[in-house]
């Protein structure tokens, strides 16, 4: 069996993404299978390199810029599909995904295609054409996929698509990546604190949605009571150089570290005393299955898909979004409370491993794929 993965995303990091395209690969080579990419640009050198020595195919289709580039990329899949003839078409992000099933449709393929997104994750208001689209790209394939349950009900109740297309697949975290070790405080060094203070990490590319001007909102309460914490944001973004005034401005900017996007989340993650991520939407939260998998307590806003994640007093604790009070009391009761905040993380960890495995969710992918050509245990 032969799937080709049409990504409009590209691995330009390491991260959950990138962990989920070598982990298909390991599990499609050690089935027996192929997999050939489409990525939308040039992969980390890490990526290319894992990728080179199993020997897999990728190309690159940067996502395009009009109507015409729209174009030339399908003539360009389809010819592709025609030349390399994949037995499954697997699309994912847009708009790689609407083109992958319409290419796999035409040329006679199964076509499946996953969402990671709602219809409000870009604050803005839905357009017509998405529903079109959806619904479109819902009547071509053979399933649609949702990464969690908070994007299939999106996918009915806004973008219309039929519940019996739809099937929630959750995304995963790569448990030997993520796995809490003895704390080092090298991130303690790096940014010049002692070893007896404590950091919170947020993970997350600074826009709007991300609700990253609430939680800094927040650091002068927690700071109040609890001065000796600091906070690091990782993943750079448009609105980095507003947050690093908006610190400024409220006088508390040497409490706030921005690092930037780093390769290095597990290192950061395990030298972290809890994780906030206050998001105003997230499908499913990846940063916060990596938190989870690493140990960490965390504290999220109640919103989409992170409640599936977060077990509200178990794992974590849920405030409401664009509520910097409620960030910063839950956050210093978990400052308050070392044990308590521990034994969350210790849940997080048992939760990651019983629901969001890596390996195990890439399995049951490539069963479904498996399970459409017929294809029977003994032959897999």
């Amino acid at each position: 069996m032969t799937v080709l993965q049409v990504i409009a995303l590209h691995p330009y990091k390491i991260g959950s993404f990138e962990e989920y395209s070598l982990s298909f690969t390991k599990e499609m080579n050690k089935r027996g299978h192929n997999v050939i990419f489409v990525f939308g640009g040039e992969p980390h050198p890490h990526i290319k390199e894992k990728l080179n020595e199993s020997n897999t195919t990728y190309y690159i289709e940067e996502i395009p810029q009009n109507a015409l580039g729209m174009v030339s990329m399908f003539y360009r899949l389809l010819r592709l599909i025609l030349n390399t003839r994949p037995d499954i078409v697997q699309g994912q992000f847009h708009p790689h995904d609407h083109l992958a099933v319409m290419a796999g449709f035409l040329t006679g393929r199964p076509a499946y295609r996953t969402i990671h997104t709602t219809s409000f994750s870009s604050i803005r208001r839905l357009k017509y054409s998405s529903i079109v689209k959806a619904n479109i790209s819902s009547f071509l394939s053979k399933s649609t996929f949702a990464v969690s349950n908070a994007v299939k009900k999106d996918l009915i109740a806004n973008l219309h698509v039929p519940a019996k297309k739809i099937r929630v697949l959750y995304n995963g975290v790569n448990l030997k990546r993520y796995c809490p070790k003895r704390n080092d405080f090298s991130l303690h060094s790096e940014i010049g604190i002692s070893k007896s203070e404590k950091i919170i990490l947020t993970v997350a590319h600074a826009r709007p949605e991300k609700g990253l001007n609430y939680l800094i909102e927040a650091v002068p309460s927690i700071i109040k009571a609890q001065p000796k914490v600091h906070f690091i944001f990782c993943g750079g973004g448009p609105m980095e150089n507003n947050l690093i005034q908006l610190g400024k401005d409220l006088g508390v900017s040497s409490n706030i570290h921005f690092l930037g996007a780093r390769d290095d989340i597990p290192e950061l993650l395990n030298c972290s005393y809890i994780f906030a991520l206050p998001s105003l939407v997230e499908a499913q939260g990846l940063a916060v299955l990596e938190a989870m998998a690493m140990e960490k307590a965390v504290v999220a806003c109640d919103v989409e898909g992170i409640p599936e994640v977060v077990e509200h007093g178990i794992t974590g604790l849920l405030v409401p979004p664009k509520d910097s009070k409620s960030l910063s009391e839950a956050i210093i009761t978990l400052l308050d409370s070392p044990e308590k905040t521990a034994q969350m993380g210790i849940q997080g960890r048992k939760r990651a491993e019983n629901l969001f495995d890596l390996n195990k969710r890439v399995a049951n992918e490539i069963r479904i794929y498996e399970d459409e050509l017929g294809l029977q245990p003994e032959t897999r």
